[in-house]
C-alpha cells in the first residue's frame, strides 16, 4: 500500500496546507518561532502522528491480546534543538522523543507490559522514527 500527502505553502507567513484522501489541516510555527500560531507545527504533527499510531495499533490488537481498553491517551513529547534547524549542528531533528501510555483497562500489569512492548515494536510511524526511512526527492514538476 502506498501512502499519498500533499503539501501547499499558503500565502501568509510559515502557513502550509496540509493533506491526504481529501482531509485537510492547516500547520503553522508558533509566534516564538516567527509563525503565525495558525496550526500545528509539524514537529508537533509527528509527535501526534506517533501517539495516534500507537492509538490505533492497541485498538486493533487488544483483544487478540486480552486487553479490555476502558479509556486510552498517550501523551507523546521530544527535544529539538533549534541551532540544528538555523546551522545543521546538532543535527535538525529530535534528539530524543518520549511517550507516556495512560490506558485504562482492568488486565493485569504483567499482561499491559507485554501488550505495550508487542504494540511499540508494531507501530509503523514509530518504526519509521526508531529505524529510519530513506527519504528521496522526486523530479521536480514545474508549475
Amino acid at each position: 500500500m502506498t501512502y499519498k500527502a500533499h503539501a501547499k505553502k499558503l500565502k501568509e507567513g510559515f502557513l502550509v496546507e496540509g493533506g491526504s484522501r481529501g482531509f485537510s489541516i492547516t500547520l503553522d510555527e508558533p509566534k516564538s518561532l516567527g509563525g503565525s500560531d495558525q496550526g500545528i507545527s509539524p514537529g508537533e504533527m509527528l509527535l501526534t502522528s506517533c501517539g495516534s499510531c500507537m492509538c490505533m495499533v492497541m485498538t486493533a490488537f487488544a483483544r487478540q491480546h486480552g486487553i479490555l481498553i476502558q479509556d486510552l491517551s498517550i501523551d507523546v513529547e521530544g527535544d529539538m534543538d533549534l541551532l540544528g534547524y538555523l546551522n545543521g549542528n546538532p543535527r535538525p531533528g529530535f534528539q530524543e522523543i518520549r511517550y507516556r501510555v495512560n490506558l485504562q483497562t482492568p488486565s493485569k500489569q504483567k499482561k499491559i507490559d507485554k501488550f505495550l512492548q508487542f504494540v511499540k515494536k508494531r507501530c509503523p510511524v514509530a518504526d519509521t522514527i526508531v529505524n529510519g526511512t530513506p527519504v528521496t526527492a522526486a523530479e521536480q514538476v514545474p508549475m
